[in-house]
């Protein structure tokens, strides 16, 4: 099944890590009936839904979701949408983004005392990268103009 998995994900675009996520939360799964989730009815799906909900209690309940997210993915693979299994909606977060101020920015720049980690931090803030993306910068990459924010 995972062989089917890699080759939906891979042919619907969805990346590696969403695959790697989803499976090792199917795998729990199995591993907690020593029986693929497919073959579980109703009353033990919950009942592991319930579990895992109540074991993994993060504020943003990942595991939870990304084991919801990974049934509905082998469902939907096997053909099984209409299946007997309801699973749970996910409410999405409503809350709006928290945003500096130019001061709460400005101190956060200027906090480091080296100007090689101001710098990082100023490309991680104005650029929105994460910090792999940071680490895998290059200088032949080209930057169309320098961020504002590193002449505060």
């Amino acid at each position: 099944m995972h062989e089917q998995l890699t080759k939906s994900f891979t042919i619907n675009g969805k990346s590696k890590s969403t695959l790697n996520n989803y499976s090792r939360c199917l795998a729990h799964f199995a591993l907690h009936y020593n029986k693929s989730p497919e073959h579980l009815d109703k009353e033990a799906i919950d009942d592991y839904l319930f579990h895992c909900k109540n074991q993994h209690n993060t504020p943003s309940d990942s595991f939870f979701k990304h084991t919801i997210y990974g049934l509905r993915a082998i469902y939907k693979l096997l053909g099984m949408d209409g299946q007997k299994v309801q699973l749970p909606e996910i409410k999405r977060q409503n809350d709006l983004p928290v945003v500096m101020s130019l001061e709460e920015v400005k101190k956060l720049i200027n906090a480091p005392k080296y100007l090689k980690h101001r710098l990082i931090i100023a490309s991680l803030y104005g650029c929105g990268l994460r910090s792999y993306e940071l680490c895998a910068l290059k200088l032949s990459n080209e930057l169309l103009e320098v961020p504002y924010f590193i002449h505060l």
